[in-house]
């Protein structure tokens, strides 16, 4: 005895490492195809994920090119305060001036009936 073990002791444990050791191989091999299925899954998703990030980059530069086209003037609230009563005004002007035509019109079409120039005078006497 050499080695202090029994023939019997290190047969057994080489042929247990025999057939362990192919078993382990295999199953480390699967594991490494795994983690390497993974890991590509993984760069995948990490390139479209940076393709999308460009994708919007671009699309927020060009919404800010053309808001920055786009000029519009904004009137403050006081100042669309101020037309609209500036507005309110002229149309309330309007309204009088119209009352005050139809008034008018009202009196003079009466008044013209009265003394027999009416509509109807102007064709009875031409008839």
């Amino acid at each position: 005895m050499r080695s202090g073990k029994s023939p019997e002791k290190s047969t057994l444990s080489e042929s247990v490492t025999s057939v362990v050791t192919p078993v382990a191989a295999a199953l480390m091999s699967v594991i490494v195809f795994y983690l390497r299925s993974l890991r590509e899954h993984q760069l995948q998703q990490h390139a479209e994920a940076l393709r999308r990030i460009d994708l919007l980059e671009q699309e927020v530069r060009r919404l800010a090119r053309t808001a920055r086209e786009i000029e519009r003037t904004y009137a403050t609230k006081e100042e669309w305060l101020r037309e609209s009563m500036s507005v309110r005004r002229r149309v309330e002007g309007i309204q009088s001036d119209v009352l005050h035509l139809r008034a008018t019109i009202a009196v003079r079409t009466r008044g013209k009936g009265s003394c027999g120039e009416g509509r109807g005078a102007g064709r009875a006497a031409g008839a």
